[in-house]
């Protein structure tokens, strides 16, 4: 393996070990950040919180395998990869939409 493919593969292990520290501490400060800074008004969204912790380690995993696309100049694999994370993103946000009551259809 190539020194820079460990370093890509150090750097996405960095991204995620932060997103996971990050999620872990707010998931199980929830209930103190939720009383203590938003209100009342933000009690409900739990599920949401989840969600977008799953999202951001996700994305930690994204990028740090982006980047080392980037260096090993592949370019197309890369450009599925970002149309399949589009697609994914598009119909959570839509599911999300709905299942909140935003829009109604």
């Amino acid at each position: 393996m190539s020194h820079l493919m460990r370093l890509g593969e150090w750097v996405t292990s960095a991204l995620l070990v932060d997103a996971l520290l990050y999620s872990t501490i707010l998931l199980f400060c929830y209930d103190f950040i939720v009383d203590k800074v938003l209100g009342e008004n933000y009690q409900d969204l739990f599920l949401i919180t989840v969600l977008w912790c799953l999202y951001t380690c996700l994305l930690a995993l994204r990028n740090g395998a982006e980047m080392i696309g980037q260096v090993l100049k592949k370019f197309k694999r890369l450009s599925s990869a970002n149309t399949y994370s589009a697609i994914v993103s598009l119909i959570a946000t839509y599911w999300l939409t709905v299942s909140l009551s935003l829009i109604h259809i």
